[in-house]
């Protein structure tokens, strides 16, 4: 009975001095730390107590020092209290935990210095005191931040349209202004500024404000009204059709009680119609023909390959509207690894004219393989000097093969043969493949020609180049006339085939040559001297007595006589051949 005696005073013991010690326990505030808000906004603070008698509750006040410094003191706690124009509460949430309140207004931006305490029923107390910064809210003023007007088909005002009521085109639109706070605004006012290469004549820039006060948080709609220029640009320099900005409108107003001024901004932008156009293209390579549409893939290009571009333009401006399109300029151009650019003066074209422009290139033999950009450019200024333009991307996708042995040309001296008994193939082959080769074979066959040849093997590093010679013999035999093939085939690996080409060979008969008729010849006569003919001078007889006939010597004779016109005939004709020869003589 006695131990049991002890038992239960060792245990009201226990619990009288576990009482004892709770009821003298002190509550313990957590410290909240500093705090920040903005004019205008609420704070709220929450407060924590930790260990509480048992049993018994926490009661959290708050005061704001006085002086406003960390080091003020708490003149009397009480909630809620007044803040200037504003009040401050706290609410106790549960026995650990309350919740401080307050929204300063925009006259109260600063630092304020708050006490914060918990105590229970001992009553114990605990304190922090709490640094607030509330910010600056000035007045202000917004605005729509841009306004974009017009469109992808906006039409221009155009002083040589057909129809009047579009020589001078408007378009309009809405925007919102609206008052912040932390004040009435009064005054409201705005100014327009003309962007770049614009006048005020151009865009005639026009609005009206509905009402020139605002009240805190009230807005208002401003319509606008914006001229279409002429010249203002369908697409920019980059050939992208966006907007343009034409100008940009200031509105300002005066806070009602700080004064000054305060202000926001709205951009207008403007954006009109594009008619300059790639209409078509067509990439011809390999002997093919692939219809293109922007952004759209080429596959199985090759390194070295020849590629033609169809470009297919048109100015979309109509007849009525009469406005030519000048200068304008075609440009495909592909990144370095394609090496491709090319370009094309186009000139001028008219209104709803079309025009279809030929390039070609060739793609970089060291290409590797990827998909690479080529880019296709239009541009050109129509005549009330608005740009237009476009541009289209189409991919390249280039594939190079481990082996591939690419006949590159193919070409045939003579071309086309009648006597001739053969002709020589050269053939010229690249390693368009990812590795070396080191056995390269070209095999040429034409079963018609009954001729077949393969060459030596060889060494053709990637990317190189090599030409192989054939002679192929042209029997007499073979018809004529006709076009005999001549298919080429290359190797690698000594025996695994890689490509194909044919050359078109034209026999033609062989003629007999047929000897040429020489006209005849016409021998002129040797040009002869003129003949001279001497007559002996006439010498008058006189009268003689008859006598008797004597005896003549030969002097006297007729036979001397004519011995002497012979000898003169002689000597004459001879000194004429010779003065003939002298005249002769060059």
């Amino acid at each position: 009975m006695k131990n049991v005696f002890k038992s239960v005073l060792f245990m009201l013991v226990l619990v009288l001095s576990a009482a004892f010690v709770s009821a003298g326990a002190d509550p313990v505030l957590t410290d909240p730390g500093a705090k920040s808000v903005n004019e205008g906004s609420l704070l709220s603070i929450s407060l924590t107590s930790t260990s509480p008698d048992v049993g018994g509750y926490t009661n959290f006040t708050a005061c704001l020092l006085s002086p406003n410094t960390a080091a003020g003191t708490c003149a009397g706690s009480k909630v809620p209290f007044a803040i200037g124009t504003t009040t401050a509460n706290i609410t106790n949430l549960s026995n650990t935990a309350g919740q401080f309140n307050w929204t300063p207004d925009f006259t109260q931006s600063g630092t304020y210095f708050f006490n914060f305490s918990t105590s229970d029923a001992d009553p114990t107390i605990s304190t922090k005191v709490v640094t607030v910064t509330v910010v600056d809210v000035p007045p202000k003023l917004t605005a729509t931040a841009t306004l974009t007007l017009g469109g992808d088909n906006q039409e221009r005002s155009n002083p040589r349209h057909d129809t009047e009521d579009k020589r001078e085109i408007n378009v309009t639109g809405t925007i919102t202004i609206k008052n912040d706070g932390p004040e009435q605004l009064n005054d409201l006012k705005g100014v327009v500024s003309v962007a770049s290469g614009f006048t005020e004549s151009d865009l005639k820039v026009n609005f009206t404000f509905p009402k020139t006060t605002l009240a805190v948080g009230e807005s208002i709609t401003v319509p606008v009204s914006v001229r279409v220029p002429q010249k203002l640009d369908g697409v920019n320099r980059a050939l992208s059709a966006v907007a343009v900005n034409v100008a940009s409108v200031t509105f300002s107003a005066t806070p009602a009680v700080t004064g000054g001024s305060v202000s926001g901004a709205t951009r207008l932008d403007l954006k009109a119609e594009n008619n300059l156009e790639i209409k078509d293209v067509k990439v011809r390579f390999n002997g093919e023909s692939e219809s293109v549409d922007n952004d759209d893939t080429v596959d199985n290009m090759k390194p070295g390959q020849t590629v033609e571009f169809e470009i297919e333009l048109e100015n979309r401006f109509k007849e009525k509207e009469d406005v030519t399109i000048e200068d304008i300029e075609l440009r495909v151009v592909g990144n370095g690894e394609l090496d491709i650019d090319e370009d094309e003066d186009v000139g001028d074209l008219g209104p709803e004219d079309k025009e279809t422009i030929k390039l070609s290139s060739v793609i970089d033999d060291e290409a590797d393989d990827g998909t690479f950009d080529v880019e296709i450019t239009v541009e050109g200024v129509d005549e009330l000097g608005a740009r237009h333009g476009e541009k289209w991307i189409v991919k390249f996708e280039i594939e190079r093969k481990s082996h591939e042995i690419e006949i590159k040309s193919l070409t045939l001296n003579p071309a086309t043969v009648s006597c001739e008994k053969e002709t020589r193939l050269s053939v010229d082959i690249r390693n368009s493949g990812r590795r070396d080769e080191d056995e390269v074979f070209v095999r040429v066959a034409s079963p018609e020609l009954g001729f077949g040849g393969v060459s030596d093997k060889l060494d053709v590093d990637e990317d190189d180049e090599e030409t192989v010679n054939f002679n192929v013999p042209v029997p007499e035999t073979v018809a004529r006339p006709a076009n005999y093939r001549i298919t080429v085939d290359t190797y690698f690996n000594t025996g695994t085939k890689s490509n194909s080409d044919v050359a078109l060979l034209s026999v033609q008969k062989c003629a007999p040559a047929e000897k040429e008729e020489q006209p005849p010849v016409t021998e002129e006569p040797a040009e002869q001297p003129p003949v001279v003919v001497v007559q002996p001078p006439v010498v008058a007889e006189k009268p003689v007595a008859p006598q008797a006939p004597a005896k003549k010597s030969f002097l006297e004779t007729p036979q001397y006589v004519a011995l002497l016109v012979l000898a003169y005939v002689v000597v004459l004709g001879g000194g004429a051949t010779l003065l003939l020869k002298i005249l002769r003589k060059p």
